[in-house]
């Protein structure tokens, strides 16, 4: 089996077994008490990615959103702490990789899948300089940067 499958493989099992816990009422958190009291009336958040997309592809400038006209609005409360995304760290302009990141309209949710072969993902990381990603994962058909590329609030609402 390729390490690819293999890897796959194990994902979906972990998956499956969180589900299974989750459906069967078998607690996940360390103390196993279903009477835990929350300070809203909400108990539990299940966060689902696509497949291949990277917390900066969601979240890169969270809470912040362009809210350009005929876009639904996103505004996040006052107190909204905001993430270590491509913003706070300066890399919507300084970016390492060959590709400035853009935002990616509701018009562009849906994005082709850029390559997550491991030796090109391997390729990518640099030995941690995590600056090849557009010259190494992106697949034919990609426009070179999408990689890079994020969603902010107005799109990742919807998502």
């Amino acid at each position: 089996m390729s390490e690819q499958r293999s890897r796959t493989s194990f994902a979906k099992q972990a998956v499956s077994l969180a589900l299974c816990c989750m459906l069967s009422g078998m607690p996940l958190g360390a103390n196993g008490n279903h009477q835990t009291e929350t300070t809203t009336p909400i108990k539990h958040i299940v966060v689902i990615f696509q497949e291949n997309r990277s917390f900066d592809q969601y979240f890169a400038t969270y809470p912040s959103a362009a809210n350009l006209p005929g876009e639904t609005p996103f505004h996040a409360r006052r107190d909204t702490p905001a993430v270590n995304g491509l913003a706070t760290a300066g890399l919507l302009t300084a970016n390492p990789n060959s590709a400035q990141p853009q935002r990616l309209s509701p018009a562009e949710a849906i994005v082709c899948s850029d390559s997550h072969d491991y030796t090109d993902e391997q390729k990518a990381f640099d030995n941690g300089l995590m600056d090849r990603f557009p010259e190494r994962t992106a697949s034919s058909g990609c426009a070179l940067g999408q990689v890079v590329d994020y969603f902010d609030g107005n799109t990742v609402t919807a998502l």
